[in-house]
């Protein structure tokens, strides 16, 4: 005996998952072609799932089995994002700023883009603004690595893509190679990164307190017999026979949030 709608989630998760096994084999001899002179002129083989239909066989039992799921709000989830990617954004180069100028003479900062940062309010803006921009983008391309089919929040994996992008798009900025001119060791850049590991893990905890993007949503499902020994024991009366047509589709597209 097993509820109907696992026997689904199962049929459609497994087509899922051969197409990510197909799609990565792919991607392995697409490399492989690239590093083969011969072979690099020609277009490497690749396999895409279409549309199939299925027929299932099984007995309905008369009796549903009630359970519960979590339901996420996208829209909360990206809203969440958005207030995140906001206030860390601001923080981060608050600290980094703070770090640079603390441990920099101010003959090596004179005239440079840390000395604009802290001076001109609008290029500081804009730049927060930027880097706020960055940080959407990833943490709503990334979001499944951090939040559970649950709807909680893993903060360790957020905080990490968080000091990915700041990292990228603000510590190794190009612009900001004279401030690290002098530290060949690296120490400059060490204790920016400490301390704004230090910052964003002071500041998650509070704005993830009162965030809430899942609810519980009850549901029932069907007990159905499908096991071959069962069904040869019903009538052929009692045998339903499910016809599932399965198309293949992209994930929807989202609309940015401004």
């Amino acid at each position: 005996m097993a509820q109907l709608s696992k026997i689904l989630g199962m049929i459609l998760r497994d087509m899922v998952a051969a197409q990510h096994e197909a799609n990565m084999y792919a991607l392995k001899l697409a490399t492989a072609y690239r590093n083969q002179s011969q072979a690099a002129t020609l277009g490497p083989p690749a396999v895409c799932l279409g549309e199939m239909e299925l027929m299932l066989h099984c007995g309905f039992t008369g009796k549903s089995v009630m359970g519960e799921d979590y339901e996420i709000d996208q829209t909360a989830v990206l809203r969440t994002i958005k207030e995140l990617s906001d206030e860390l954004s601001e923080m981060i180069v608050s600290s980094i700023l703070s770090t640079i100028v603390q441990n920099k003479h101010s003959d090596e900062l004179e005239e440079g883009p840390i000395t604009q940062l802290n001076r001109e309010k609008t290029l500081r803006r804009n730049f927060v603004t930027y880097l706020s921009r960055k940080l959407l983008i990833y943490l709503k391309e990334h979001r499944a690595e951090f939040i559970a089919l649950d709807g909680t929040i893993d903060a360790k994996t957020l905080l990490e893509s968080v000091l990915l992008i700041s990292d990228r798009e603000f510590i190794s900025h190009s612009d900001l190679g004279d401030a690290f001119e002098n530290d060949s060791s690296g120490e400059l850049r060490n204790k920016i990164k400490e301390n704004l590991r230090s910052s964003v893990e002071l500041l998650l905890p509070r704005l993830l307190a009162d965030v809430n993007i899942s609810r519980p949503n009850q549901y029932s499902s069907m007990d159905v017999i499908v096991s071959s020994e069962e069904l040869s024991k019903l009538s052929d009366e009692c045998i339903q026979t499910i016809r599932l047509k399965i198309s293949p589709r992209d994930l929807p597209s989202e609309t940015d949030v401004e």
